[in-house]
């Protein structure tokens, strides 16, 4: 089967086993992902829109995000994300987090959006439960061994609270956060809405499983093992 997969599309990377987390550095370190923005709170009406889907949901929209602050990609299969009364969310098979990029589970409904670039999911469990007067937020691996725990009190209303600056500073009401503009949310991307990926070169595309009649070489030849490829960008 000819299959062309960007390099955040998690499901085809999971065909490509360890191979591509060696293109990708590796299964990285474990010890510096950061929780940077958490929304417990969203507005009733649409500007608690936060997944994009046009719903306003108060529990569809709640959302965390999670940062990736190393230099290696990262495989968050199996993962959990828990709360202060258990299992909310598991990361399927395949969730990778390349090094300085985020991703965001939100509580449900249809994330719609760029959302900086990051991978957006929703709550394998149906929901979040993120309690509004104040809860955890554990992050555990695969054998369940905590990574990383936050445990906010309520601070603010109708917006997420998000560290200021991000990744380094304390967690404050989004919409008063350094260079918010008054937003009242960013899930995925920095306080002022840009995205924190910025890396100069990446792999954007692979080609695991050409089918066995095409040709993506253009040597005339259809070879399922000389077929297959590997495109990498300079984004200078």
């Amino acid at each position: 089967m000819l299959t062309n997969i960007t390099r955040r599309t998690t499901t085809g990377l999971t065909a490509l086993g360890g191979a591509l987390v060696g293109l990708a550095l590796m299964a990285g370190p474990i010890d510096a992902q950061i929780i940077n923005e958490i929304q417990y709170d969203p507005a009733p009406d649409l500007t608690g829109d936060a997944n994009g889907d046009g719903v306003a949901n108060t529990s569809e929209d709640e959302f965390v995000e999670i940062y990736n602050d190393t230099a290696a990609c990262l495989d968050l299969s199996n993962w959990e994300l828990h709360d202060a009364v258990g299992q909310r969310h598991v990361f399927p098979a395949g969730t990778l987090l390349f090094a300085g990029e985020t991703i965001v589970v939100f509580g449900g409904g249809t994330p719609t959006g760029s959302f900086g670039g990051a991978e957006a999911q929703v709550a394998s469990t149906g929901f979040l439960g993120l309690n509004n007067g104040g809860d955890d937020v554990v992050l555990l691996d695969a054998s369940l061994a905590t990574v990383v725990s936050e445990t906010y009190a309520d601070i603010t209303d109708d917006q997420s609270i998000t560290r200021d600056p991000d990744l380094t500073g304390a967690f404050v009401p989004h919409s008063g956060a350094t260079g918010s503009g008054g937003a009242l949310w960013s899930p995925g991307s920095m306080i002022d809405g840009t995205a924190f990926f910025a890396s100069v070169v990446e792999i954007n595309e692979v080609l695991h499983d050409p089918s066995p009649g095409s040709d993506p070489n253009g040597d005339g030849i259809a070879d399922t093992s000389q077929d297959e490829f590997v495109e990498i960008v300079n984004n200078t």
